[in-house]
């Protein structure tokens, strides 16, 4: 939506705030049902949960076209969230049933390169290029909303569980209960360390994304330009995101590479608002790079003493609930700093000192990579999918 911001105001006027909200609320179902499908798929698997939720994302994501006030985009948007919060803290656990702790890192990273690369393209081609082909900004919700509908079919016909998840187990088991579950997970104190992290690296990193293409276009810039910065993060983000978890899982540690990208991170978030044109989209690129990182704070709550396997749903369902409400609160705040103040360089300020604040939640974390130990039950090799 973030290359669409000019259509969509000029049919749906906001202010910054409202846009905001728009692009943010879509988080907010998270901290009600992420933990739910989370615990759910620990029971029954992800297959289909996840391919029901992608269909649902389309359906809501088509109603985004009917949209006639600021009042409609955000209950279709929230709605969207709803899907989300049963598609997003489920993938990766899809990923955990297939592949050992050495390998789940560039696991998880291959999972988000494919989403930085949609995400790209979207921004890349949904302004400049889709919309006036197609005919304006509600036509690109319905082709982005079909596309939707038959990936989720796809993912029911094709997906199958991993080797490392039994259903029957989970069934036949006595003692496990979402009770228990969430007792165990809740008294894991570096799990909340790391989703306060999240919360302000992943939430500053959305408000960037989400704001950038239409403040670059406000100071001057080509829109082309514009939104292929924002782009930039998403495509250069897809060999972070391969390159820094195949390093992580080689050296076998995780804090280290993800802490110092992130204070680096910071120091070009704050930069951003500050500089266009050609240093912009340098500092978008080696931005892109940097937080490739993020496929780590995913892979961590697994690795994490008392989780593993059997309750690593429940800890990503709790992780996304707590960690994506920053994606809500960062564009908003940031909306209204900007609104307030009339100039873009102080959001992207108060966004980069979130990053280093969520740095600092990283430093007192035990580590979980295999270097420093080893959980037996996820270190078993166990194929890849289709094997």
């Amino acid at each position: 939506m973030p290359p669409l911001y000019g259509e969509i105001t000029r049919d749906i006027p906001m202010t910054y705030a409202q846009w905001g909200t728009v692009w943010g609320i879509s988080f907010i179902p998270m901290m009600i049902f992420a933990l739910i499908s989370g615990m759910y798929a620990d029971r029954v698997g992800t297959r289909s949960i996840v391919g029901l939720a992608t269909i649902a994302m389309g359906v809501f994501g088509i109603g985004r076209a009917f949209a006639q006030d600021f009042s409609q985009l955000l209950w279709l948007m929230l709605l969207i969230g709803v899907g989300s919060s049963f598609l997003r803290p489920n993938l990766p656990k899809s990923l955990g049933h297939w592949f050992p702790s050495s390998e789940l890192g560039l696991a998880n990273g291959f999972l988000i390169a494919g989403l930085c690369i949609g995400s790209g393209s979207a921004l890349m081609v949904s302004g400049v290029y889709l919309s006036p082909l197609i005919g304006g900004w509600r036509n690109v919700m319905w082709l982005y909303g079909i596309i939707c509908v038959v990936l989720g079919t796809l993912w029911l016909w094709i997906f199958r569980e991993g080797q490392n998840f039994s259903h029957n187990h989970h069934q036949a088991s006595e003692k496990f209960s979402f009770r228990e579950a969430l007792s165990i997970v809740f008294r894991v104190q570096d799990l909340w360390l790391l989703m306060a992290s999240r919360f302000c690296i992943v939430g500053s990193l959305i408000a960037v994304i989400g704001f950038l293409p239409e403040l670059l276009v406000s100071k001057g810039m080509k829109p082309s330009l514009a939104h292929l910065s924002a782009s930039l993060i998403y495509y250069i983000n897809v060999v972070g995101v391969i390159v820094i978890p195949l390093l992580s899982d080689k050296f076998g540690l995780r804090k280290i590479f993800i802490w110092p990208f992130s204070l680096l991170g910071a120091l070009l978030v704050i930069s951003l608002g500050m500089f266009q044109g050609i240093a912009c989209l340098i500092i978008c690129s080696l931005l892109g790079l940097i937080v490739g990182f993020i496929p780590l704070m995913m892979t961590i709550p697994m690795e994490m003493e008392g989780i593993g396997h059997r309750h690593f749903g429940t800890a990503l369902g709790l992780f996304f609930t707590i960690g994506n409400l920053g994606s809500f609160v960062a564009p908003v705040v940031g909306g209204k700093i900007i609104d307030s103040t009339g100039e873009e360089w102080t959001a992207f300020f108060f966004w980069g000192v979130l990053m280093v604040i969520g740095a600092l939640f990283i430093l007192p974390m035990k580590e979980t990579g295999y270097k420093i130990k080893t959980f037996p039950a996820i270190e078993k090799p166990m194929g890849t999918i289709g094997g």
